[in-house]
């Protein structure tokens, strides 16, 4: 489609006010369906964490040196890019995403050396043990340990929090009002 001297023309033919309006309304449909698109990522990406929460408490709880499960984080390399780029979050939330993406790929990494190391020797070595410490303690960096560049909050807070926000942002507007009066009453 291209515009030549104010009318718009399609495939050759001028085309009146009516097929205008419709290509803007093709327009408002690419970006409902970006729209979508972006909040299906974001809600994938809150799946990430909280299933990632759970596996990090139970990395700290359970005493099992080499488990086989690891961190969820394909959304986020399949979605943050994406986020980035719509230009939506803020320059915190970019740095709590991307400090919570790259935190969660150091655990995953040690966990596979973990399990390499149980894989050489199965009745466990000192190699085994020090890479167990290790991620528990990137673990209890994210669930636990407060930082003043993120409000205060645990890593793991404010990825949830910087989540929460931007999918009120791609949500329709009648969530996002409902959101904004949540607990306020009706009555002055």
């Amino acid at each position: 489609m291209a515009c030549d001297r104010g009318g718009w023309y399609l495939g050759g033919r001028r085309r009146n006010d009516r097929s205008r309006n419709s290509c803007l309304g093709l327009a408002r449909r690419d970006t409902k369906s970006r729209r979508i698109e972006r909040r299906g990522d974001i809600v994938a990406m809150c799946s990430d964490v909280y299933q990632g929460k759970r596996r990090m408490e139970t990395l700290i709880r359970q005493n099992i040196q080499a488990p086989l499960y690891r961190i969820p984080d394909r959304s986020f390399s399949h979605g943050l890019s994406r986020l980035i780029g719509d230009g939506r979050l803020t320059e915190l939330e970019i740095d709590i995403l991307l400090e919570y993406a790259n935190k969660i790929a150091e655990i995953n990494r040690g966990l596979d050396r973990a399990g390499d190391a149980h894989a050489a020797q199965p009745g466990g070595s000192s190699h085994l043990s020090d890479e167990f410490s290790r991620n528990q303690a990137k673990a209890n960096e994210v669930l636990h340990e407060e930082s003043n560049r993120f409000s205060d909050e645990p890593l793991i807070d404010a990825a949830e929090r910087a989540l929460y926000r931007i999918v009120l942002v791609y949500s329709p507007w009648w969530k996002r009002v409902s959101v904004k009066w949540k607990g306020r009453s009706e009555k002055p």
